[in-house]
């Protein structure tokens, strides 16, 4: 016993030890990835767009220089701005020549609308530092961000007391309403040093509505380090609350384990994104450009895998030979420009930065920081009109809009543009859509929507918990990335879209999602219905195309308004399939099954919604076609015309409230097969019913169980089929087939082995009987008893053998 054990335990252990070097050896063979490969093979979605921006430079960089008295040695800090007729490009200017410091200011250049942007034009010096001696920025200014709202332009710069860096760094605000001349702000400046930072500079401003205001700006501290960037927030752009740090220094000996400092920062696909400078300390490429992205403004950001994305070109002679800095996106037409600094000496005060630029074609457009308009007219009016919307102005792409209380008085919505979001609150009036456009989410939730043949595309959610939707055809395209369509609880069969296209992968929520015109699926989306939720189209009018797929589990409706002469199923359905009455069919109706139509789940046909009784006719009547599907039920009203086609069903069969005319019909029960069950249903009708078990063996026997007693037994035809006919009395049934164990000869031979073995039974019983009767005479009690005992034996084996072969018959 020991021995066994033991052997047994060597077994194992052999086992164990061979599947661990198995794995170190696929592992070193690199068949299998480590796990820090497969992190860094997948980074997902989010890097894989940021892995589309990859940079050529301009061959004719640079595109602009150090030429003027006050920039003559260095320009830097680009900012980028789209006008209505040029691009203005802001920029910082050092002149380090000067006796009592450097010159310094900040400085415009323009550029035509033409793409690229390589023709550019300098303008005069629009902002110095502070002529009063002794101020906070009377030494010098940088350029920190320009950007525009409404009729404003903002600018947060740099400023220094002292023309050699010295006295610590604090950042300002200056405003302007042309662009060009910009007045400081009264009670500047706006943030200053706490803690242990001895500067705080490079601010990176984003305004993503009237009241969420981050700026992230870089520090320095013990010893002038660069540590990382952090971030402030404001509510009005003036008064500012530090937060904290939003990115680190990388591990040495990384890019940017040294130095890291000037960022810009983007809101792009839902993402806040900075673009940053980093400093290494080796080898000879010490400044260079990255990404860093979060979904949470004040989060710590996570810096992009396939980082630096630009690096200094390490050719002799040119100007960005050792460092690129400074940089500024702009986005137009499908292609990402960079604008970057670009030092031509080692040493970072030697160099004579200028100006570059880079391309990267691909991506999405860098969503301008958005803006929330609300409507405020006084009166009904249009959405075009500046002075109905809080703030004044136009809502633009990106921005959202709010309809609620503050007015309600009735929108014509006529603006053309690619919204962020709109909102209906509780207390809106009515909003009129009178055109198309499209919104990343829509957000219905009180008021009235009310339109005729308006176009909504909504990319991303459409969400309804409370909102009125009026009259006319509501026209939505889903052209999302997985999004949701949420008619909201209790909508009913209010909710009446007059087109509904799904582009995109979406999600049916709420009650009801009825199309009265068109419903599209196209190729490659998949519409998923939620449990409860249905997705409707009517007969009324239009058409449906599915060259997606529907899947449930909620119910895919068939909407019968008008007779249908042709329903020809498309695409892949999965959901459950209903076909049932519009409230308003005035009369009974048929739909005519055109081809032959396989549902990958069950199919209800039914009428009777409301008080509606009209009834609806499912008619197979072209013959040889067929009908598939798992489950059938008729319900109240609802019948199936099967005339002389073939239906078969893999699930249940219910057709016990409404009408099923078999015809000349083949009703295939397929059922669930386990073991030796080769189909199993429940099943609940009116009348006689006759079931077909398709795909079994020609000439084997099978027994049919009705609530698991034995009521048939059958031989497969050459068809390899068996059927019989139920005629009741019917509540709901459980049927099953299995298979008998002999062959329908094996079973006739033991039928006549038996019968042979009966009747020898009974010669010999009848034999014995004649005998004890002529011998009687002779016997004795005691052998008479014992004859009597013979006979009953050979009675009782008699008569088991004839029940032997009953049962088998």
């Amino acid at each position: 016993m020991e021995d066994r054990k033991s052997n047994n335990r060597f077994r194992i252990t052999s086992i164990i030890i061979a599947a661990v070097m198995g794995l170190i050896i696929i592992v070193s063979l690199g068949i299998m990835p480590s796990i820090s490969q497969s992190v860094s093979a997948n980074p997902g979605p989010w890097e894989d767009f940021l892995a589309q921006m990859t940079f050529t430079k301009e061959p004719d960089n640079p595109l602009m220089e150090p030429t003027l008295a006050w920039e003559s040695d260095e320009i830097g800090d680009y900012t980028v701005l789209e006008e209505a007729t040029r691009l203005n490009l802001y920029y910082t200017g050092f002149n380090y020549d000067t006796g009592g410091g450097p010159v310094n200011g900040i400085g415009l250049a323009t550029s035509p609308l033409a793409y690229p942007p390589t023709v550019w034009t300098k303008h005069s010096q629009i902002f110095a530092p502070n002529a009063t001696p002794a101020q906070w920025d009377s030494g010098f200014v940088r350029l920190g961000t320009v950007f525009k709202v409404s009729s404003t332009y903002y600018m947060y710069y740099t400023g220094t007391p002292d023309p050699g860096f010295a006295g610590g760094a604090k950042i300002g605000l200056a405003t302007s309403s042309d662009g060009e001349n910009f007045t400081a702000y009264a009670s500047n400046p706006v943030l200053t040093i706490s803690g242990a930072e001895t500067y705080v500079e490079d601010p990176a401003v984003i305004r993503m509505d009237a009241t969420h205001w981050y700026m992230y700006y870089s520090y320095r501290q013990g010893g002038n380090v660069l540590p990382g960037i952090r971030v402030a927030t404001s509510t009005d752009g003036i008064t500012w609350t530090k937060v904290g740090d939003v990115l680190a220094l990388g591990t040495y000996p990384a890019w940017d384990s040294q130095y890291i400092e000037h960022s810009n920062v983007y809101y792009i696909e839902s993402h806040y994104v900075l673009l940053y400078e980093g400093y290494g300390g080796s080898g000879l490429r010490p400044w260079q450009i990255g990404l860093a992205y979060s979904t949470d403004p004040l989060a710590t950001f996570t810096k992009f895998t396939g980082n630096p994305i630009l690096s200094p070109s390490e050719k002799g002679g040119t100007f960005d030979e050792y460092h690129v800095d400074t940089a500024s996106f702009f986005y137009k037409s499908g292609v990402w420009y960079m604008f970057f600094g670009g030092g031509d000496s080692y040493n970072y005060g030697p160099s004579r930065w200028a100006m570059g630029i880079a391309y990267s074609p691909g991506g999405t457009p860098a969503s301008t920081p958005p803006s929330t308009y609300i409507w405020n007219a006084s009166a009904p009016g249009d959405a075009d009109v500046a002075g109905n919307w809080l703030p004044v102005g136009l809502p633009k792409n990106t921005d959202n809009i709010v309809f609620n209380s503050t007015s309600t008085f009735t929108c014509t919505f006529d603006l053309l543009g690619r919204f962020g979001s709109i909102t209906m609150s509780p207390g809106a009036g009515i909003v009129y859509l009178a055109t198309s456009f499209w919104v990343g989410e829509f957000h219905f939730n009180g008021g009235t929507l009310q339109t005729t043949l308006g176009l909504m595309i909504v990319s991303e959610n459409f969400t309804r918990t409370n909102g009125t939707l009026s009259s006319g055809y509501f026209n939505v395209l889903m052209a999302n990335k997985g999004g949701i369509f949420d008619t909201g609880p209790g909508a009913g069969d209010t909710f009446n879209a007059g087109y509904l296209n799904f582009k995109h992968n979406t999600t049916i929520e709420g009650d009801w999602a009825r199309s009265q015109g068109w419903l599209i699926i196209q190729a490659g989306a998949t519409v998923s219905i939620a449990s409860g939720s249905h997705l409707v189209w009517d007969t009324w009018t239009g058409s449906w195309e599915n060259l997606g797929t529907i899947t449930g589990p909620g119910e895919f409706v068939y909407s019968v308004y008008t007779d249908v002469a042709s329903f020809a199923l498309s695409g892949v359905i999965t959901a459950p399939v209903e076909f049932s009455n519009h409230p308003s069919m005035a009369a009974n109706r048929t739909v005519t099954l055109a081809s032959n139509t396989i549902f990958l789940s069950s199919i209800l046909v039914k009428s009777g919604i409301g008080a509606n009784t009209k009834t609806i006719t499912l008619d197979l009547s072209i013959s040889n076609y067929t009908l598939t599907a798992d489950g059938i039920t008729i319900g109240t009203l609802g019948a199936i015309n099967s005339r002389s086609s073939w239906i078969t069903d893999s699930g249940d069969w219910d057709s016990s409230d409404g009408s099923f005319t078999q015809g000349s019909s083949k009703l295939y029960m397929t059922g669930g097969r386990s073991g030796n069950t080769l189909a199993a249903w429940s099943a609940v009708a009116n009348g006689s019913l006759t079931f077909t078990i398709p795909n079994l063996e020609e000439g084997a026997m099978y027994g049919v169980l009705v609530d698991g007693q034995r009521k048939y037994t059958f031989t497969a035809n050459a068809s390899n089929s068996i059927s019989f006919t139920y005629s009741g009395p019917w509540s709901e049934h459980q049927f099953k087939v299995i298979e008998t164990v002999l062959t329908q000869q094996v079973s006739v031979l033991v039928n006549l082995v038996f019968l042979i073995f009966a009747v020898g039974i009974i010669v010999g019983v009848v034999a014995e009987g004649t005998n004890s009767l002529r011998k009687m005479q002779m016997r004795t009690t005691e052998q008479m008893m014992k004859s009597l005992l013979t006979m009953v034996i050979y009675i009782v084996i008699g008569m088991a053998s004839l029940g032997v072969m009953y049962s088998m018959v």
